[in-house]
């Protein structure tokens, strides 16, 4: 909420590629979100 990334290593998402999907996609790089009120990571 104030700027600071939280690591969460626990945690596992799932990219979907689309065909239009850069081939550079990097997929270990760091996946962040904004904060969402009202929702519970």
């Amino acid at each position: 909420r104030d700027g600071t990334e939280i690591p969460t290593p626990g945690e596992e998402v799932m990219i979907h590629r689309l065909p239009h999907t850069p081939p550079s996609l990097d997929l270990h790089a760091p996946l962040s979100t904004d904060w969402r009120p009202g929702d519970v990571w």
